[in-house]
């Protein structure tokens, strides 16, 4: 497989606009401690890594201009719904840590002032 295959191209794009809509919204790489950079390299070298385990082809449509954006849209809607759902699995755990802290009345520290 040539590295300037156009199939091969379009497939390392695909991954990764997917994989940055999820570091876009993951709950440990959205935080200000990365910068955009970092976060941009990680992406291209995840991408470009992972574009090998792709098994099909891209689909034909996506070498038109519309289908272009269509095939672009949905791989960056679906990085975005897989970084949010680890956010919510992430806020759940966070959520549930304060109600059994609550429960264990830990928060009545901020209420007696020594």
């Amino acid at each position: 497989m040539s590295l300037l295959d156009p199939n091969y191209l379009l497939s390392v794009l695909l991954v990764f606009v997917r994989i940055s809509g999820l570091l876009l919204a993951a709950p440990f790489f959205n935080q200000q401690s990365f910068s955009v950079r970092i976060r941009v390299l990680f992406a291209f070298v995840l991408a470009y890594s992972m574009a090998g385990l792709v098994a099909e082809p891209p689909p034909r449509y996506a070498f038109h201009a519309f289908g272009f954006m269509a095939a672009v849209g949905v791989e960056a809607m679906t990085g975005l719904v897989i970084g949010f759902t680890a956010q919510f699995l992430f806020l759940a755990v966070q959520f549930a840590g304060e109600i059994i802290g609550f429960q264990m009345a830990l928060g009545i520290a901020q209420v007696f002032d020594p």
